[in-house]
């Protein structure tokens, strides 16, 4: 990540402008698609603050450490779908490349589990919906783009992590204080630290993928039961104040940056727009007007600090 990148999101805390992550506004797109920009957030933002400043032969973002090439899943997908949102809005086929090339990339780096899932592990080896929902979201545009029987089996594989716990080698977590309530886990843990961007982002991964797919009920199903999920848990990430990047079985919560309670709040948006329950847009409202105050934002940037100076 630049200098230039990182300034960015620290000076959000105190300077009021453009917000990190914006929700798209409007659908005059050349290219007409069912699916739309990915959670429909402006993810080609990232495209133009440098955020993929690395790459490797193919043209895949990459980083380096110790020397050596370092992919991530979520950055990868995430650079995918950023271009395709620029094809949207331009119809130049040169921006479906970057979506082609990763779905060539997760047909290859992958793990496959004991019930014949698809899986792509993250940090430390562990499991992540996020990583699972946004590999759906790919696979959704490709097949749209070029519907091809292969990437349906593909697909199918993918969401059989969502239907296994985190014991059996699946990303479905389970809240302790909440025992009805599960969590599609984007660091499938135990105990549990529950993320709230990255259930978030799995659970629109299944929504793409079932319109994309109709055929693939499982993921529909799955994604309902996710959004239940959500409305159970959302009233454990507000802090009165601000919100809670994730809620932790055991160890403390953890307050989310500017970033990331920026992004909360187009999520939120979005889930509401899509499926037209008031009770989202509610939660987006309310944790928009916290970052409204600057009082706020600067508590928030106290305690996050605090607590990276605590794990030191």
């Amino acid at each position: 990540m630049s200098l230039a990148h990182k300034l960015k999101k620290v000076s959000i805390y105190f300077i009021r402008g453009k917000p990190y992550w914006r929700s798209v506004e409007h659908n005059n797109w050349k290219v007409k698609s069912t699916i739309g920009p990915f959670m429909g957030m402006h993810i080609k933002d990232r495209l133009f603050d440098n955020h993929y400043d690395k790459f490797d032969e193919a043209g895949l973002p990459i980083r380096m450490a110790e020397g050596k090439k370092v992919y991530n899943y979520t950055t990868i997908c995430s650079y995918a779908l950023a271009n395709y949102e620029l094809y949207l809005e331009t119809a130049d086929e040169k921006y479906t490349l970057p979506l082609f090339k990763t779905l060539d990339f997760l047909k290859q780096e992958h793990e496959t589990t004991p019930y014949n899932g698809i899986v792509f592990p993250g940090k430390q080896d562990s499991l992540s919906a996020m990583n699972q929902g946004e590999a759906l979201a790919v696979i959704a545009r490709c097949y749209e783009l070029n519907p091809q029987e292969e990437l349906v089996e593909l697909a199918g594989k993918i969401i059989r992590a969502y239907q296994h716990r985190v014991e059996e080698q699946g990303v479905l977590g389970r809240f302790q204080d909440l025992k009805d309530t599960s969590w599609y886990e984007e660091k499938a843990v135990i105990p549990g630290k529950h993320i709230l961007n990255g259930m978030c982002y799995a659970t629109v991964g299944l929504r793409d993928i079932s319109i994309a797919i109709p055929s693939l009920e499982e993921a529909k199903s799955l994604w309902q039961a996710g959004l239940q999920y959500l409305k159970e848990a959302l009233p454990l990430y507000d802090t009165g104040r601000w919100t809670y990047y994730w809620v932790a079985d055991k160890d403390p919560h953890y307050i989310a940056s500017m970033m990331y309670h920026n992004l909360h709040i187009c999520q939120l948006s979005y889930l509401a727009k899509v499926t037209g329950d008031e009770e989202f847009e509610q939660w987006a409202r309310r944790f928009k007007k916290y970052s409204g105050s600057s009082l706020n934002r600067m508590l928030a940037g106290v305690q996050i600090i605090k607590g990276k100076w605590q794990k030191r």
